[in-house]
């Protein structure tokens, strides 16, 4: 890249939410000819370090695209971290005015869920569900690691609404995602003004799917050897060492779950107009 030519950055993101199919997604939107996806998340917009970084080191993460018209990245620690100051769609809107944002999303019990047995498999949870449910309420907790609160999800829709029409925005439910991929996918093929008629290869295939520790020995080992730190040794361990499933949840914890987040889900469904029946 020359140093007159300006850097190239997204025209659409994925920004949010954690364990809810952004990794599928953005797969599926990897596959068409006229989308460029970066690879992994790149954390730009939420990291202080990356963000004071400038446009020029972000842009890297784009060099390989070939005249794609739309260019993305997904990042679900877009919406996880409201200490970020300035917030994080104040620094997308300064950067970015007219990209346009895709949000994931599933019943946010399942939600919870998911994520406290995400922690539980990488080493970072010990408690009972419930019994972490109270624990990651309290002051301090970093905001990525409460699970009941990251299923708040109009709370981070009414923030990037202040700085962002709904308009630009686009709203994918993992649980029509999976029943019905083609015609979400396509749907979001139309809202990115590409061809919506280009099939995705492995389309309904859903990646970085849940699931438990065949041994909390060696995860502990894992952990001991290297920390936070994370290398492609780690994750094949980790992967070797995973099975698919978890146990159900306790019935009682989900019903009060379903009725702390009923109020919340019943404001996102009037405010955006998605279908949350399957919710219910």
């Amino acid at each position: 890249m020359s140093g007159s030519q300006e850097p190239v950055l997204p025209n659409f993101l994925i920004v949010g939410f954690m364990k809810c199919g952004t990794a599928s997604l953005a797969s599926y939107l990897g596959e068409h000819t006229d989308i460029f996806m970066a690879r992994g998340e790149i954390h730009f917009f939420s990291d202080k370090r990356k963000w004071e970084a400038g446009k020029e080191w972000y842009s890297q993460f784009f060099r390989e695209c070939n005249q794609e018209k739309m260019i993305g990245e997904r990042t679900p620690a877009y919406t996880q971290r409201p200490d970020a100051n300035p917030p994080v769609p104040e620094r997308i809107k300064l950067l970015l005015p007219c990209v346009k944002l895709t949000w994931c999303m599933r019943d946010p019990v399942d939600r919870a869920y998911s994520h406290y047995w995400h922690f539980v498999r990488t080493g970072r949870e010990s408690l009972s569900f419930e019994k972490a449910l109270e624990k990651r309420q309290e002051p301090g907790t970093k905001p990525w690691c409460n699970y009941r609160e990251g299923g708040i999800y109009i709370n981070q829709i009414k923030l990037y609404l202040r700085y962002f029409p709904i308009e630009q925005m686009f709203f994918v439910i993992l649980e029509e995602m999976k029943r019905n991929p083609h015609q979400v996918v396509q749907r979001l093929f139309e809202f990115l003004g590409v061809d919506p008629s280009l099939k995705v290869k492995g389309i309904g295939i859903i990646r970085n799917q849940g699931g438990m520790s065949r041994s909390k020995l060696t995860q502990m080992a894992v952990n001991r050897i290297f920390g936070e730190r994370r290398n492609q040794f780690r994750k094949l361990i980790q992967k070797i060492n995973t099975r698919s499933g978890y146990p159900p949840m306790n019935p009682t914890t989900r019903k009060a779950l379903e009725e702390f987040y009923r109020p919340c889900n019943e404001e996102l469904a009037k405010l955006t107009g998605i279908n949350i029946s399957d919710w219910q």
